[in-house]
């Protein structure tokens, strides 16, 4: 079976790595670092769940990212687990306007970068569930 053939697994590396990466797209965020945020994104970033919409590419991910950021709330992790390319970060996000529990599940590329991510709410904290 050539390399090509068959499904390569991300060494733990690569994973270890993609864990830091998602802590630090949170602590980007909270900050209000929107270029530091970009450098732990992939260039083929897809965003589902979060904000305003979904969002597709390093860019679109930064400018949807953008109205989230900043002194306006805080993401408080309570876990961040990881196996292979998959993350799961599991925590809560305070704002002025927001108290939301969420699981965020990341994919990782190659290098390690954030591929996608989708968010997940507690139902109770979603208004009109």
């Amino acid at each position: 079976m050539s390399k090509g053939d068959r499904q390569l697994r991300p060494s733990a590396a690569t994973t270890a790595a993609g864990l830091d990466h998602v802590r630090l797209s949170y602590e980007y965020l909270d900050a209000g670092e929107m270029d530091a945020y970009s450098s732990v994104l992939d260039e083929d970033m897809r965003v589902d769940g979060v904000g305003a919409g979904p969002a597709h590419g390093r860019a679109d991910a930064v400018r949807a990212a953008c109205g989230l950021a900043g002194p306006v709330g805080r993401h408080e992790l309570h876990r961040v687990i990881g196996s292979g390319s998959c993350v799961v970060a599991i925590g809560r996000y305070r704002s002025a306007s927001a108290d939301v529990e969420f699981a965020d599940v990341f994919t990782l590329s190659d290098r390690a970068l954030l591929l996608s991510q989708r968010r997940f709410r507690y139902l109770e904290d979603v208004p009109g569930a």
